[in-house]
C-alpha cells in the first residue's frame, strides 16, 4: 500500500507542474512526442485502445516517414492464442464512426472465442476504450486431451487526455491464463488437479508525454507501471516501476538524452524476497549535417540488488554509435553498447508457461554488444535491414526440464560468459495500399556454455514471413509462416543430448465484409498439422480451425 501512495503522490506533483495551461483544441501534434532514443524503457505489453474491425484499403498517409517493425516470431507458445493477424482496413464511409465491435466464434478442440471492444468516439480533449478477450479450448494436443486444455481471459481499459503541450495516458488490465502440465508419458495416470496451472496478472500504467514547441527538439516522457503476478504453483511477484526519457537540445546540432529507470519487486517462490534495479542511459548526440553523419556517445549504468551467480551490483557500459546517411534512402551504422536485461517471473512465464517454482532469478548482463547495420528503401516500396551483432552475456538463462519433475521447467544460468553471434536480415515489400509482404531471418551461434555445452531450448535459426492482402475492399486475408531450427536440450532420463524437430508452422486468417455492420472470419492455424515441440515433452496443437461472425456497432 505504501508504494501505491508514493506512486500517486508522484503523479499528482508531476501533473500539477507540467499541465498548467489549456488550449481550446487540446491537441498535441504527433511529431512532438516522437523521441529518438538509445534505450527504451520496457513496461511490459502495451495496452491500447482497440478499434473495431475495419474493411477497405489501409491508410498510407505520411508514407515518406515509414517505420517497419517485425516482432520476434518466438514470443509465447502457450497453445491458447489465435496466430493470424489480419491487416486492419478502413470503412468505405469515413464519416461512419463505430462505437465498438464483437467477434465470436467456435473451433476445433471444442474452442470458444469471444472478443470485443467499446470505445468513445474521437474527441479533441480525450478518448477512452475497453477491451475483452476470451479464448478457451476444452481439448488439447495429447492423447488425454482433457488434460491438455487451455484458456485465456483478458480485460483492459485505456484512456488518453490531451493538454496543449502534453498527453496523459492511463490504463488498467487483468489477465488470466490457464493450462496444464501435460508433458508426461501417456501411460501415466495423473490427477488433473495436480497438473493444473494458471497465471493471473493485474496492473495499471500511467504515462505523460510532453514536448516544447520550439523546433520540437525538447521532448520528455514519464511513465510508471505497477502489476501483481501470481501462479497456482506458488509464484508471486509485485512490481513497481517508474522511469522517464528526456531529450533536450543544447546547441543547434547537438542534444543530450537521459533515461533513468527504477524497478522494485517483491516476490515469493521457495522463499520471499525483494529485488531492485536502477538503470540510466546518458548520451550526447551530435549531427554533422555537412557530412550526413550522426555521432552519439555516452554510457549506461545499472545498479542491481541481485546477489550470487557472479553478479556485480554496479555496472557501467560505454555507448558509442555512428550513423551515415547516403543517397537519402540508405543508412549505414555501427556501435558498441551494453546493459542489464531484466528477468522477472512474469517475463519468464510468458516465454515458457510450463515453469515450476524452484529456481532463482537474476537479470542477464549484456557486458558488451558490438553491432553494425545497413537499412534503406528502394523506390519507396521495398525496405530492407541487415544487422550483424556480437554479444557477451553474464547470467544468460536457459530452460531445462526439472530432475525432480520432468513436466516442469527450471532455469539454468550459464556460469561462463555466453558469447552470441547473430545476423539479422529483414525485408518489407509494399507495392500498393492492398498488399504487404514482410520476412525476417536470424541465424545465431552460441559459444562457451558450461556444463551442458548446448544452448538449451534456444534456436540457432529463426525465420518468419507474413503476407497481408486486401481484395476488392471485401476480403482481407493473412498468411503467417514460422520456421525455427536448432533447438536442443538434455534428456532428464538418460542425460543425453536431444535434437528437437524443426518447427514449420503456417497459419491463414481471413475477414470477409458482408455489409457495414456484419462480417465473418476464419482462422486456420498450423495447417501442416505438425505437433512440434517448442519445449521438450510438450507437443503443440496440430491443425486448428476457428470461424465466426463480426458485428460492428
Amino acid at each position: 500500500m505504501k508504494y501505491l501512495v508514493i506512486w500517486c503522490i508522484f503523479w499528482v506533483n508531476i501533473l500539477s507542474v507540467w499541465c498548467q495551461d489549456k488550449a481550446d483544441d487540446g491537441e498535441i501534434e504527433t511529431k512532438e512526442i516522437i523521441v529518438e532514443k538509445n534505450k527504451k524503457i520496457e513496461f511490459g505489453e502495451r495496452q491500447r485502445i482497440h478499434e473495431p474491425i475495419k474493411y477497405g484499403k489501409k491508410d498510407k498517409t505520411n508514407s515518406d516517414s515509414k517505420t517497419y517493425t517485425y516482432d520476434d516470431p518466438v514470443q509465447n507458445f502457450v497453445p491458447m492464442e489465435i496466430k493470424a493477424k489480419i491487416l486492419a482496413m478502413k470503412d468505405e464511409n469515413p464519416a461512419l464512426q463505430r462505437a465498438g465491435y464483437i467477434k465470436a466464434g467456435l473451433g476445433t478442440y471444442i474452442t470458444t472465442y469471444l472478443e470485443g471492444a467499446i470505445y468513445r468516439k474521437p474527441n479533441p480533449r480525450y478518448d477512452a476504450g475497453l477491451y475483452l478477450k476470451h479464448f478457451n479450448s476444452i481439448l488439447g494436443p495429447t492423447a488425454t486431451a482433457l488434460n491438455s486444455s487451455s484458456g485465456t481471459l483478458k480485460i483492459s481499459g485505456e484512456g488518453r487526455y490531451y493538454y496543449p503541450k502534453a498527453r496523459l495516458t492511463g490504463s488498467a488490465y487483468y489477465e488470466r491464463h490457464a493450462m496444464n502440465y501435460y508433458g508426461y508419458h501417456p501411460s501415466v495416470t495423473v490427477d488433473k488437479a495436480n497438473i493444473s496451472q494458471h497465471y493471473q496478472l493485474i496492473g495499471t500504467q500511467i504515462g505523460l508525454q510532453k514536448a516544447d514547441t520550439l523546433f520540437h527538439k525538447n521532448q520528455y516522457t514519464f511513465q510508471s507501471h505497477i502489476y501483481h503476478f501470481t501462479s497456482a504453483q506458488g509464484l508471486s511477484e509485485t512490481q513497481a516501476q517508474i522511469g522517464c526519457n528526456i531529450q533536450r537540445s543544447i546547441i543547434e546540432d547537438g542534444s543530450i538524452y537521459v533515461s533513468p529507470d527504477f524497478t522494485y519487486l517483491q516476490y515469493q517462490n521457495i522463499l520471499p524476497g525483494t529485488r531492485s534495479l536502477f538503470q540510466m542511459a546518458a548520451t550526447y548526440n551530435h549531427s554533422l549535417a555537412g557530412y550526413n553523419l550522426l555521432l552519439s556517445g555516452g554510457f549506461n549504468i545499472a545498479i542491481d540488488s541481485d546477489t550470487g551467480a557472479g553478479n556485480k551490483s554496479f555496472n557501467i557500459y560505454p555507448v558509442l554509435e555512428a550513423r551515415y546517411v547516403f543517397s537519402q534512402n540508405y543508412q549505414l551504422y555501427a556501435g558498441i553498447s551494453g546493459g542489464k536485461e531484466k528477468n522477472t517471473f512474469r517475463s519468464l512465464a510468458n516465454q515458457n508457461p510450463f515453469l515450476g517454482n524452484e529456481f532463482s532469478l537474476y537479470h542477464t548482463n549484456s557486458t558488451i554488444e558490438l553491432y553494425a547495420g545497413l537499412r534503406g528503401y528502394i523506390n519507396n516500396m521495398l525496405h530492407f535491414h541487415i544487422r550483424p551483432s556480437y554479444n557477451r552475456y553474464g547470467n544468460m538463462y536457459f530452460y531445462q526440464n526439472s530432475t525432480t519433475d520432468s513436466t516442469k521447467f527450471t532455469i539454468y544460468y550459464n556460469t561462463n560468459t555466453t558469447q552470441v553471434t547473430k545476423l539479422m536480415g529483414e525485408i518489407t515489400f509494399e507495392p500498393n495500399q492492398s498488399l504487404r509482404l514482410s520476412a525476417r531471418a536470424t541465424p545465431a551461434q552460441y559459444a562457451d556454455i558450461a556444463q551442458y555445452n548446448v544452448p538449451l531450448h534456444r534456436p540457432t535459426f529463426e525465420a518468419g514471413m507474413n503476407i497481408n492482402y486486401n481484395l476488392y475492399n471485401k476480403l482481407a486475408f493473412n498468411v503467417d509462416v514460422l520456421y525455427i531450427s536448432g533447438l536442443k536440450t538434455i534428456s532428464v532420463y538418460n542425460n543425453r543430448e536431444v535434437n528437437l524437430e524443426s518447427i514449420v508452422d503456417i497459419s491463414i486468417g481471413a475477414n470477409y465484409k458482408i455489409n457495414e455492420r456484419l462480417g465473418a472470419f476464419m482462422y486456420l492455424n498450423n495447417i501442416l498439422t505438425r505437433n512440434y515441440q517448442r519445449y521438450y515433452l510438450y507437443p503443440m496443437k496440430g491443425f486448428e480451425a476457428i470461424a465466426g461472425a463480426i458485428f460492428n456497432f
